[in-house]
């Protein structure tokens, strides 16, 4: 059986907060969005949000915001889009207008999604 592959998106979405228990909501949230995209789009996902909250926890401060920036753009690249899960907060999250001006420079779509009660939408 031959391998079927994907489109890439890249999702940005706000994660830090001072409390803990948000962002671990936040990362649940880009999670769940994630797996939303891939079952109902069919498209292969970059969530920094979600691998960011694996080994790249235990770097200091300053070696984890430049994993991030360096991996944001790597696969900002071959992605067709990046997709904005707009949770609270996205307006003000430094993250997410980096990742959207990175978008924007490299000529991809930035498309925007809300939470509902059946899952995401996008808004356009």
């Amino acid at each position: 059986m031959e391998p079927k592959f994907y489109p890439l998106v890249f999702i940005a979405s706000p994660v830090s907060h001072p409390d803990q228990s948000k962002v671990a909501e936040r990362v649940e949230a880009a999670a769940r969005f994630a797996a939303w995209v891939f079952e109902r789009e069919q498209k292969n996902v970059f969530l920094a949000a979600v691998v960011d909250m694996g080994w790249s926890k235990y770097l200091s401060g300053q070696k984890s915001f430049a994993w991030w920036e360096l991996n944001m753009q790597i696969f900002m690249v071959p992605a067709e889009a990046c997709y904005v899960l707009c949770l609270e907060g996205w307006e003000k999250s430094s993250g997410v207008a980096l990742e959207s001006k990175v978008a924007n420079n490299l000529g991809k779509p930035v498309l925007y999604y809300y939470q509902t009660a059946d899952g995401f939408e996008r808004k356009t």
